[in-house]
């Protein structure tokens, strides 16, 4: 019997780690063709969906803080959750994704816009689902010195107190704390080292 359960095991267990390959080959011949712009570009693997293959998340902050999310689909093609550069906030912005919650589904993207009377700075919980992301709570920090202020929104835009922004976000990863998304610069060592 435990023969047999075995056997009948190694068929799905190396199904996982062929996808978990073909993903990183993928990620691979992605990232060794990106026309990396400054020293500011990084990539990063995380897990994201519920699944052991990762994603991939590329970060290049000399574009307009350009951030994408790409998961891994059929084969060694890869189609992207998530652009900064093509996908824009209620407030019409783009931005660098920075944290996500593991196995949830859900990333934190910032964006900072500084003018010469103050800082303004976003951070949008985005849901990845399907090939996309939709953004399901914001807040911003508004201000400057002592007198920064924070308000917080649905995902309709519209201005809610801290306590529902915390039960809202309870709902979408319940206890799960977010993880800060490490990048590494796009070079050909840490392609090879992190792509294996």
């Amino acid at each position: 019997m435990v023969t047999l359960v075995s056997a009948l095991m190694l068929p799905l267990a190396a199904q996982a780690a062929s996808k978990v390959t073909l993903a990183k080959q993928a990620y691979k011949a992605s990232l060794l063709s990106y026309p990396a712009h400054s020293a500011d570009a990084g990539f990063a693997l995380i897990y994201v969906d519920n699944d052991n293959v990762p994603e991939l998340a590329i970060s290049d902050t000399s574009i307009y803080g350009y951030g994408s999310l790409s998961r891994f689909v059929r084969g060694t093609s890869t189609t992207p959750y998530y652009q900064g550069t093509g996908w824009t906030t209620k407030v019409g912005e783009t931005c660098r994704l920075d944290y996500y919650y593991p196995k949830k589904n859900m990333l934190v993207g910032t964006y900072v816009h500084a003018s010469r009377f103050e800082v303004a700075e976003w951070h949008y919980y985005l849901k990845a689902k399907g090939n996309r992301c939709t953004e399901k709570l914001s807040y911003v920090i508004t201000g400057s010195g002592k007198k920064k202020v924070k308000f917080y929104y649905n995902e309709k835009g519209k201005k809610i107190s801290k306590s529902k922004f915390n039960k809202q976000l309870k709902k979408l990863v319940g206890n799960q704390k977010p993880k800060k998304i490490k990048y590494y610069r796009i070079t050909k060592k840490n392609i090879a080292k992190y792509c294996k």
